[in-house]
């Protein structure tokens, strides 16, 4: 779909003697903004791997094909973006769980 967008940029003026500061509105423009979108998952997760791959965080739900579903979580979770410790690719699975807890097939 298509958006239109209206940007409004606003600079400051401060008017010392006065102790006063006043924001005048500068300029206006009209922009059109395409969106495009795209498959990152659905059902009850965020992603499907690799989708999304590179910014997962805490909190964030992937499907692993074939692996189940897993959330990334806790001190660890910065480790979700290696591909050493993804569900199905980690050498040893403790090492998964240690950043995904397992939700389901």
């Amino acid at each position: 779909g298509s958006w239109a967008v209206m940007a409004v940029i606003y600079y400051v003026a401060m008017i010392s003697h006065q102790g006063l500061i006043r924001i005048f509105p500068s300029d206006t423009a009209n922009v059109s903004v395409n969106v495009t979108a795209i498959n990152t998952g659905g059902g009850d997760y965020d992603y499907v791997y690799p989708n999304g791959f590179g910014s997962y965080g805490n909190g964030t739900v992937v499907k692993f094909q074939g692996h189940g579903v897993y959330q990334c979580f806790g001190s660890w979770s910065t480790h979700c973006n290696n591909a050493s410790f993804l569900p199905g690719h980690a050498a040893d699975p403790n090492w998964v769980n240690q950043q995904w807890k397992y939700l389901h097939n």
